[in-house]
């Protein structure tokens, strides 16, 4: 229909930039940077797991202190 691109949201200049700007949006999430909260996130829950099977109490003792290293991590 000829009179969607009569409005000002569905004009050639403002699609265009609505593309690159979702573009780029999908560019952050499907980047590196997904890859490597999912390399963050299962090296996480493997070493839990590890650290259970092997000293429980010392794995414990490592919870209480990972919020703390979670939250330096994010000022880095």
């Amino acid at each position: 229909e000829i009179g969607w691109f009569d409005r000002p949201e569905n004009q050639a200049g403002a699609l265009t930039a609505n593309l690159a700007t979702q573009t780029s949006r999908l560019k952050l999430i499907s980047g590196s940077q997904l890859g490597t909260i999912m390399e963050a996130v299962v090296l996480t829950v493997v070493s839990l797991v590890i650290g259970f099977v092997f000293s429980w109490q010392l794995t414990l003792l490592f919870l209480a202190f990972f919020p703390l290293i979670v939250i330096s991590g994010m000022f880095q």
